[in-house]
């Protein structure tokens, strides 16, 4: 009988601690601010925002040659340690809660190109991310993100030489000051082939990775067995798991998912992944219920993921009280989840 009780203990034990190692809390709830304007990052004082205790990522840092700009480079000024700390302070909270964003789809026109010209030397490149990662630590981040996308360029050997010596040193730069380096990662996948390898899917993403090799431009960066792998140098990846179109609740948490999985087949751990919701355009916030929230944040528990993260908190409070679910903002629904898996945990 007493093999029997133990017998029984034990599996409980595994029970609760199998629950307990995916459920995931407000900690795994991050998500991007934005940086033009004054009072942006005073949404960080609101609800339900200001319970949020995950990583803020600002939007975005842009360069134009080897110059960086707050905001875009068009718009934007050029970028010092006392803005950073400016914004900060508007927020009320504590700096190393916060990652600095290099890149967004601001960045094309000017920033990305510099990396594939070939004029562009590679002490220049080491300068750029030396005086990046010396802002991170002036301001004490938790790190650099880095968001890339809009540049078909990356596939030439020109960028991918000069990008690599860029995150190497930047990685270098802030694991020396114990910060991290992440990755917003453009969406790759979702999308089924037929026999022949040819997309079937017909919605936004899958349309626009018909132009793209191994539907995506990044995938290089993930070749163990190629000259540019650079999975040693990232400690997470934000997955930019939408613009999918109003392709409907139920498939939007499918393709959703299915952009997350892709990364995963590539070889990356799923503790090191967050999967992406955005609310910034229509036909995403079209596609976002209950049940899709339900679906999105049950993924998460079950495969042990780093977190979710929105793009972005300040559009999510301008849209309260608009979207097609139960709550005033996706961040209400999400910590809404978080509030019933305590719940559920305490009556286990």
């Amino acid at each position: 009988m007493f093999n029997h009780f133990l017998k029984g203990a034990f599996s409980i034990f595994l029970s609760l601690y199998s629950y307990n190692l995916y459920a995931y809390t407000s900690e795994q709830i991050s998500g991007f601010v934005l940086n033009w304007g004054d009072t942006q990052g005073a949404i960080l004082t609101e609800s339900p925002y200001a319970s949020l205790t995950g990583t803020k990522n600002i939007a975005f840092v842009t360069n134009k040659d080897d110059t960086f700009y707050w905001g875009g480079s068009d718009y934007g000024v050029t970028l010092t340690s006392t803005l950073v700390d400016d914004y900060i302070a508007t927020t009320g909270r504590d700096s190393s809660e916060f990652m600095l964003s290099f890149g967004g789809s601001t960045n094309k026109t000017d920033g990305w190109s510099y990396f594939s010209d070939s004029d562009t030397d590679s002490d220049t490149i080491i300068t750029m991310a030396d005086t990046l990662a010396q802002i991170a630590s002036d301001s004490n981040l938790k790190g650099i993100d880095i968001d890339f996308e809009d540049e078909p360029d990356s596939n030439s050997t020109t960028f991918r030489i000069n990008f690599t010596t860029f995150i190497k040193e930047l990685s270098s730069q802030l694991k020396s000051n114990g910060q991290e380096l992440s990755m917003d990662l453009p969406n790759i996948a979702g999308c089924s082939t037929d026999d022949s390898g040819n997309i079937t899917n017909d919605n936004v993403v899958c349309t626009w990775a018909e132009t793209f090799t191994n539907f995506g431009y990044m995938t290089w960066i993930f070749n163990a067995d190629g000259d540019y792998d650079l999975t040693d140098y990232f400690d997470y990846y934000n997955v930019m798991s939408y613009s999918w179109g109003d392709v409907t609740s139920e498939n939007a948490a499918i393709y959703t998912t299915s952009a997350v999985e892709s990364y995963h087949d590539l070889g990356i751990d799923y503790s090191q992944l967050n999967i992406g919701l955005d609310v910034d355009e229509s036909d995403d916030m079209a596609n976002i219920d209950d049940a899709y929230i339900q679906s999105v944040a049950d993924y998460v528990d079950e495969n042990g993921l780093k977190g979710i993260f929105i793009y972005d908190y300040n559009t999510d409070s301008d849209n309260a009280d608009t979207y097609n679910f139960s709550y005033s903002t996706l961040a209400d629904g999400l910590v809404d989840h978080v509030s019933d898996n305590t719940s559920d945990t305490a009556s286990e």
